[in-house]
């Protein structure tokens, strides 16, 4: 079943509909990560970060399942994690 348009909003700000794709998609499976839930997970991955890699950074890498348009990417970058896929 078809699920219904959500609005999405962040930081009291309504965002961007997600684009139109010339495929058929399901609405609600084109949204990337906010960034509030980023700044919820940034202490563990730290300390994750710290304890795994803790002289190569660069080298600890994170996978965002909801990655869609990329837009995510500049977002864990700006909480000071590089290296994301």
């Amino acid at each position: 079943a078809e699920l219904e348009p959500v609005e999405q909003v962040e930081d009291g700000q309504l965002l961007e509909q997600p684009k139109k794709y010339p495929y058929p998609v399901a609405y609600n499976d084109h949204f990337e990560t906010r960034t509030i839930a980023l700044k919820h997970l940034k202490p563990a991955l730290a300390a994750l970060q710290e304890a795994l890699r803790p002289n190569t950074p660069e080298a600890f890498a994170l996978y965002d399942p909801y990655y869609c348009e990329g837009a995510v990417k500049a977002k864990w970058r700006g909480l000071g994690f590089e290296n994301v896929i």
